[in-house]
């Protein structure tokens, strides 16, 4: 049974990041189930377009030596969320950071199987793949000036939604659009 899924991936930042980015890639499981994904970074997937008989989706990084790791964030048996007609599922996926200059020449891989609770034990419906193609950023030194917005939050506040800009000096605009950040200007930011 093939299914037809969207997903929906947001760019996030390094974990010990505190910057928020707005970069959202779509993709169509049946066309084209690859995310490209900045090394070191963390994505929110949001898995669409479930079937209304998927109970649960389980996810798993492939962790083959020979291709580049990544991680599952949070659980990895994810309870279907039931709208009208199809499901989705929330996830988040960790790409290990990559040296720069590095040849990678193959993807990440995170296989998914959906599950129908059946009695008390769950029946297989369908497995399928997401490849993460790593973006690996150049030691160049091409100066650019950007705004990262930054969350204000009070000590001890674990949600806020209060942020600050910033404006940081990058090494070089592929780093910028790794931090999420804006462009400003070519240069530093002085």
């Amino acid at each position: 049974m093939k299914l037809c899924l969207t997903l929906l991936i947001i760019l996030a930042m390094p974990l010990n990041s505190k910057a928020a980015s707005d970069k959202v890639f779509e993709i169509n499981y049946n066309d084209s189930p690859v995310v490209y994904m900045h090394s070191g970074t963390v994505a929110d997937i949001k898995l669409m377009g479930i079937p209304a008989s998927a109970d649960i989706i389980q996810v798993v990084a492939n962790q083959d030596p020979n291709l580049p790791k990544s991680y599952v964030i949070g659980q990895r048996s994810i309870a279907v969320n039931q709208g009208s007609s199809s499901g989705y599922a929330d996830f988040k996926v960790k790409l290990d950071e990559i040296v720069s200059g590095a040849s990678i020449k193959k993807s990440a891989q995170i296989n998914l199987r959906s599950f129908k609770k059946v009695g008390e034990t769950y029946e297989l419906l369908d497995k399928f793949s997401v490849f993460i193609r790593p973006i690996v950023c150049p030691k160049i030194n091409k100066p650019v000036c950007g705004v990262l917005k930054v969350k204000k939050c009070l000590k001890g506040q674990r949600e806020c939604n209060d942020f600050v800009e910033k404006k940081v000096t990058y090494e070089n605009e592929c780093l910028l659009t790794k931090a999420g950040a804006e462009l400003l200007k070519q240069g530093s930011c002085d």
